[in-house]
């Protein structure tokens, strides 16, 4: 079984199931890295980049905006 996901613009097949996706913290201070990473994976994984309370009051003012709609 082939599993087709696009991701950024870029389709990408997996044979069988997607495993763990790799964090890509630990590259942050190097942007030439972070460009290699997103090359060849197709996605950056950055945990706790952006501000929790921030992305949560983000997603709720998305949610408003969608129902009011």
């Amino acid at each position: 079984m082939v599993m087709k996901i696009s991701v950024c613009k870029t389709e990408m097949e997996f044979p069988g199931e997607v495993g763990e996706l790799r964090e890509s913290n630990d590259l942050l201070d190097d942007a030439a890295a972070l460009r290699n990473r997103m090359e060849n994976d197709g996605y950056l994984l950055l945990r706790d980049f952006h501000d929790r309370d921030e992305v949560l009051a983000a997603k709720d003012a998305f949610r408003r905006k969608v129902q009011e709609a």
